[in-house]
């Protein structure tokens, strides 16, 4: 009877240890997903900006209906993060500053970025509603920028520690077991 606690009680070490090593690897590469859906938002919004002459409550509402339309987990989230920001704005008489960085914080709380790649969403946001069409656009390229660096940096980062976190949860998890064993 001892024997099957311990075989079992090793299965589910090695297991633990294997979920976590795939989950940790699964977080870097999904920081470059969200990455690429801020950049996304960043040249739509220059789209919009540099084609259109409309507020940014209709153009952050635009947006989220695009990104409506995507599958999977961050782009609802991007949705809804662009959705709230509209609706804030046009309710609110806050200062833009303060809602888009109450916003970012609520939206993207759960997510995988890094509090690195949170600041950059909050500074961007700062930046943005204050100057004329060609100064926003400047503005909206620098930021783009800012986050293809970023990204780039996550790549790197995934590339390497991606495939070390897979690895160390397999192999502490073979350790861990031999331990037990």
């Amino acid at each position: 009877m001892t024997l099957y606690v311990r075989w079992t009680g090793c299965l589910l070490l090695f297991g633990s240890c294997v979920f976590w090593g795939y989950r940790e690897g699964v977080r870097l590469s999904r920081r470059c997903q969200e990455l690429e859906e801020l950049m996304q938002v960043i040249l739509q919004m220059k789209g919009e900006v540099r084609y259109g002459s409309i507020p940014l409550p209709e153009i952050f509402d635009r947006i989220g209906n695009r990104f409506c339309a995507k599958e999977g987990v961050s782009g609802k989230r991007t949705a809804a993060w662009l959705f709230g920001l509209s609706k804030r704005l046009e309710k609110s008489t806050e200062p833009f500053e303060r809602i888009w960085r109450e916003e970012a914080e609520k939206g993207w709380k759960n997510s995988c970025l890094k509090e690195d790649d949170l600041e950059l969403l909050r500074q961007f946001g700062d930046s943005l509603g204050y100057a004329d069409r060609a100064l926003q656009l400047e503005l909206l390229e620098y930021g783009l920028e800012q986050f293809s660096n970023q990204k780039k940096e996550a790549a790197k980062t995934e590339g390497i520690y991606g495939r070390l976190y897979r690895s160390l949860g397999v192999l502490g998890g073979a350790l861990l077991v031999l331990l037990v064993l």
